[in-house]
């Protein structure tokens, strides 16, 4: 993806707001009145051109912004404003305000008609595989956008409710960038996030971009399960001491498809070393655009380092010839120091599985597996490796308090004696 020009230039705006005042629950431009909804949001029309805004107000904090803090709201609200990506939900403008006798900040948004994730949960309950695999692949594409800016735009607050569907595609944008990082600006003393989806490097506030990694997850699981995460708990303390002693929500055991359990995990752990970056889910073969073909591990111990267990599944039966049956898995294995996912699909082609234009396809999916189980490998190597260095330290730490216990038992002489000293 490209990155944004050096000089951002801003954008036309479609909707001028120079004229704009608030008034009681009214917005008031033109001499055109809009009544706001309970919420808070105005709806607005641009006769010009066409596209509806959301507004919102966010009440201001009751200190003043001090000038850096001021600056620093202004740039970023800037720097939103040249933000356009199909998967982000377009921020427009923002400005001080006062609203029944109170300091707000008003922020102006492309209005999404089709609510939520969390609103689609609510009605439908049970989210198919296919569309949680394509609208988790768009979420991953508009965090991508964002961690790529030059520097790296961090989302913080990202859940299901915050997650929008538009009406005409179908599609989802992630939302409320805006309100999520300009909070930040306003309160910057203070943890700004939700406590079910906050990984716990940001009750610190010492974190990247991982933690939108983490919330993804959330996300993911609350998607897969129609369950909010952390719902056993009563309060947010509880939720807090959970999340930094790492026990997962309990919902977790309630997801079935192991493959996208596995996802979850990775996303969601304590340590953010340890998690899944955005460019490797995006990578990941269960995200991969819809090709037809599917490739999984079979068998996790083969009984040989270097070899795997692979299972094909072919989805699309325009892709097989006559020698394999619809709904069977091609089983095979594939050695891991010998083999190239290219060669494979190529044998697969010449022993008359697969059309040879088909080739292509079935080999990215099984080198894209193969990377993956190498790197699950990698992560899991190398946390047995922490542990074990956890383990030694432990001992360590464990024979020298022994030790110095004894020595102070025998008497100060003999500890005198071992600590390389004495008086002369």
């Amino acid at each position: 993806m490209a990155d944004l020009p050096a000089e951002r230039a801003t954008p036309a705006a479609p909707f001028e707001f120079t004229t704009v005042d608030l008034f009681g629950p009214y917005l008031v431009k033109d001499d055109i009145k809009k009544r706001a909804s309970p919420s808070g949001e105005i709806r607005t029309f641009d006769f010009a051109n066409y596209p509806y805004k959301r507004l919102r107000e966010m009440q201001n904090q009751d200190r003043k912004l001090t000038k850096a803090e001021q600056q620093r709201f202004k740039e970023e609200a800037e720097m939103l404003k040249g933000l356009q990506h199909p998967n982000i939900v377009r921020f427009y403008d923002s400005w001080e305000s006062v609203l029944r006798g109170k300091k707000c900040i008003v922020l102006v948004t492309e209005l999404m008609t089709s609510g939520t994730l969390k609103t689609y949960l609510k009605r439908f309950k049970v989210m198919k595989p296919k569309v949680l695999r394509s609208w988790c692949r768009q979420i991953l594409k508009g965090l991508h956008f964002l961690h790529t800016r030059t520097p790296p735009i961090i989302h913080r607050d990202l859940k299901c409710d915050n997650i929008f569907i538009t009406g005409p595609t179908g599609s989802v944008k992630i939302g409320d960038l805006g309100l999520a990082t300009l909070m930040r600006t306003s309160f910057a003393k203070s943890v700004i996030g939700t406590p079910e989806f906050m990984a716990p490097e940001m009750y610190e506030e010492h974190y990247d971009e991982s933690v939108d990694v983490y919330a993804f997850g959330m996300c993911m699981l609350e998607m897969a399960t129609s369950e909010y995460p952390y719902s056993e708990c009563q309060n947010a303390a509880q939720i807090y001491r959970k999340v930094t002693s790492g026990i997962k929500p309990a919902s977790f055991d309630k997801v079935n498809d192991p493959e996208i359990k596995e996802i979850i995990g990775c996303c969601i752990r304590q340590d953010k070393s340890q998690r899944l970056s955005i460019r490797d889910l995006l990578t990941h073969a269960f995200f991969g655009e819809d090709t037809g073909v599917r490739v999984e591990l079979a068998e996790e111990d083969t009984g040989c380092q270097d070899c795997l267990a692979l299972r094909i599944w072919v989805e699309e039966p325009k892709k097989l010839k006559g020698k394999h049956k619809d709904n069977e898995a091609i089983e095979f294995s594939y050695d891991l120091e010998n083999d190239s996912a290219e060669e494979v699909a190529s044998e697969m082609v010449k022993s008359g599985f697969f059309h040879e234009s088909d080739a292509k396809v079935v080999g990215k999916s099984i080198r894209d597996r193969v990377t993956l189980i190498k790197k699950s490998r990698e992560r899991r190597q190398q946390q047995l490796l922490q542990q074990q260095q956890g383990f030694d330290e432990r001992r360590d730490s464990t024979l020298t308090s022994s030790t110095c216990s004894h020595l102070s038992s025998l008497g100060p002489g003999v500890a005198g004696l071992t600590g390389g000293g004495g008086g002369g």
